[in-house]
């Protein structure tokens, strides 16, 4: 392990390690380069993928003054919470309260769907109402043109919906949801609908659209019995290519138990039979045989193989895109295997197992290459260079996702607007594989520690520093 400076070139690592939600974008309100300081409850090594903070630090849900139930004068409500993942959602199901007076709501973390052009956000998740989406949990999806939100969320989160470049509908059933002004950052093609009676005129940098629209709901019978289940749209019905029937909303209806016999749909009903939601968070197991080799927090990474037409095809898609900006020179793209974004080697006799089962993986019959993660049965791995030359010896496919659960921290700075703003102690993985990429590729190993992220930024957002 070994302490440097990490030279951060692009602004869109910025977005990666902090979300601030005074910030409007990489231009931001900072008008000279001045010094802030994310700060957490200690001065220990901070990981990179743990970005200046613990859990529980200064400014984590239900530690600031204020907090659930809290305020001045007030009594601490109590708070407790289980990341859980269902399907592609991972979400927080957020106990507020004891007894009979207890509420549960879910918080949606992360969309881990690769394929769907139109996403149907869950109003159940866990058998609790959906009631907030947090910071980028939508980030970062070239397949999407339309997302539909249930009438259950009341808040929006800043980045929430960030880099949805394709998208052209983001539509709210909630006539009074709460959407931070920087929710659609990097979203400029989406067009906001809200409900004809609502108030709001305009949220997140958009001008509200009310017209060509409709509310489309199907009732939920034993929600406590859900693990997904939809509720309430505002459907779009000036674009017919994507807009959405109950037919849609009941087909994203799970049990809790799993079992398709646990759910029917009729007359605009979905019914739910079987027991409660239980809320676990998921354990990942690793076998025994590899338990010297890798732990449950080394299966992050993500390895995926270009033919040279795909590194053809994505390099004109970097090219043409504006949204990479001043990054789309970093990008070039060739045939071969890669890690985390970052071009590597496979040795000639690499092997890969499925960490849970222990049992070998073979490559693909008919390409001839070891299987992309994020798609069939493995969504990430981890990996061994045992004789350290520089080329991957084991592949270690994982089948478990990761809840990009986070909680916050407080930045402190010498800039106003900055100062006393919040900021995650945790990297999105999809964040923390390009972050990866970077180090990579400037020749430095994996193996970073940080005391502290000091981010110096000028108005044009050109240098973000860590020391």
């Amino acid at each position: 392990m070994h302490r440097r400076t990490i030279r951060i070139v692009a602004c869109a690592i910025a977005v990666a390690m902090m979300s601030v939600s005074s910030l409007s974008g990489c231009g931001s309100s900072v008008s000279s380069s001045e010094s802030t300081e994310i700060t957490a409850a200690s001065t220990e090594s901070t990981e990179v993928n743990e970005i200046a903070g613990n859990k529980g630090a200064p400014g984590a849900p239900g530690d600031a003054p204020g907090g659930p139930g809290g305020g001045p004068g007030g009594a601490q409500e109590s708070s407790s919470k289980v990341s859980v993942i269902e399907g592609d959602w991972s979400f927080d199901l957020i106990t507020t309260g004891e007894g009979d007076n207890a509420t549960v709501t879910s918080t949606i973390t992360y969309y881990a769907g690769k394929t769907d052009e139109v996403v149907i956000v869950p109003s159940v998740l866990g058998g609790a109402p959906v009631t907030e989406i947090s910071s980028q949990a939508f980030g970062h999806h070239g397949e999407i043109m339309a997302v539909y939100v249930p009438d259950t969320v009341t808040k929006v989160d800043e980045w929430a919906f960030y880099d949805l470049n394709t998208a052209s509908i983001i539509s709210f059933a909630n006539p009074d949801v709460e959407i931070d002004d920087a929710a659609f950052q990097s979203s400029g093609n989406a067009d906001l609908y809200l409900p004809s009676g609502t108030s709001v005129k305009e949220a997140g940098g958009k001008t509200v659209v009310t017209d060509g629209t409709e509310l489309l709901t199907v009732e939920i019978e034993n929600e406590e019995a859900a693990a997904i289940a939809g509720g309430s749209y505002l459907n779009v019905t000036k674009s017919s290519d994507y807009s959405i029937t109950s037919d849609d909303i009941a087909a994203i209806a799970v049990s809790a138990s799993g079992e398709a016999s646990d759910v029917s749909y009729s007359n605009g009903r979905v019914t739910f039979s079987g027991d409660a939601y239980v809320a676990e968070e998921e354990v990942i197991e690793v076998n025994e045989k590899f338990a010297d080799k890798v732990s449950a927090n080394d299966l992050i990474n993500t390895l995926w193989y270009l033919s040279a037409d795909d590194a053809k095809e994505l390099n004109e898609k970097i090219a043409s895109d504006e949204s990479y900006s001043d990054v789309k020179s970093l990008f070039n793209y060739e045939e071969g295997y890669y890690l985390n974004g970052n071009k590597v080697e496979l040795a000639d006799d690499c092997g890969a197992y499925d960490v849970k089962t222990g049992e070998e993986v073979n490559k693909d019959s008919e390409t001839a290459h070891y299987s992309a993660t994020g798609v069939g049965s493995y969504k990430y791995m981890a990996y061994e260079d045992t004789d350290n030359d520089g080329k991957i010896d084991v592949i270690y496919y994982s089948p478990y996702g990761v809840n990009y659960s986070y909680e916050t921290t407080t930045i402190s700075s010498t800039n106003e607007n900055l100062d006393g703003l919040s900021a995650r102690d945790k990297l999105n993985p999809n964040y923390l594989a390009f972050a990866n990429a970077v180090l990579k590729a400037s020749g430095e190993g994996n193996d970073v520690h940080e005391d502290s992220l000091i981010a110096d930024s000028s108005k044009d957002g050109a240098k973000v520093e860590a020391a």
